[in-house]
C-alpha cells in the first residue's frame, strides 16, 4: 500500500485497469489517477481504501465501498470522516479496497 505524504499533495499518481472481468464497472484500458490512500485497520481489521478518480467523471466503481455501499452511513461513519468521503455522484472519485484494486 503506497501512503503520500501530504507536501507531496501537488504530484499525482496515474493507475489502470487492464482487465475489467468481474470489475464492476471499472474500464479496462483506462487510466485513473490514485488521489490517495487509507489504513483504515483503527476501524476494520485489515482495511485499506484506496481514493481514485476516472477523469471522464463517469463508469465509476460500483462494489464494495463504492458511493451507494451502505458501510459509508451517509457519510456519517468513522470511516467516512476518517477518509473525508463525499458521495459527489459526477465528479469521478470513488473509494475501492486494496484488495479489490
Amino acid at each position: 500500500l503506497l501512503l503520500l505524504n501530504p507536501s507531496n499533495k501537488h504530484r499525482y499518481i496515474g493507475t489502470t485497469c487492464v482487465d475489467n472481468t468481474d470489475r464492476k464497472d471499472l474500464v479496462a484500458n483506462h487510466a485513473y489517477t490514485l488521489l490517495g490512500a487509507y489504513d483504515c485497520s483503527q476501524f476494520e481489521p485489515g482495511l485499506q481504501l484506496v481514493k481514485v478518480k476516472n477523469p471522464w467523471h463517469k463508469e465509476k466503481w460500483s462494489g464494495d465501498w463504492s458511493d451507494g455501499d451502505s458501510r459509508w452511513a451517509d457519510g456519517a461513519s468513522p470511516i467516512a470522516k476518517f477518509v473525508n468521503f463525499n458521495a459527489d455522484k459526477q465528479d469521478g472519485i470513488f473509494f475501492i479496497s486494496f484488495d479489490d484494486w
